[in-house]
């Protein structure tokens, strides 16, 4: 019988490895499995980049807010708005 494939991002979380696992994952281009890897950890700034990278900006301002960056959070929003004017 053949075992399941070996994935290392599974044996780092079994092991509490939460921020070499969402590195990994995010190289893999898991932006989303990174996120919420980073945010088990409370690594709200590491994973803000990648939900700007996915263009959720609700998740990105949900995050600047996390990361205690309310302006950060503010100019994600605002991008959004003006984006919005133009539909």
């Amino acid at each position: 019988m053949e075992s399941p494939p070996y994935d290392i991002i599974e044996y780092l979380i079994a092991h509490g490895a939460y921020i070499e696992a969402a590195h990994i994952a995010a190289d893999r281009g898991e932006l989303r499995r990174a996120i919420a890897l980073y945010e088990r950890v409370w690594r709200f700034v590491d994973a803000l980049p990648l939900a700007v990278a996915l263009g959720d900006r609700g998740l990105a301002v949900r995050l600047a807010l996390d990361a205690n960056l309310p302006a950060r959070a503010n100019e994600i929003a605002d991008a959004a708005s003006a984006d919005a004017d133009l539909i």
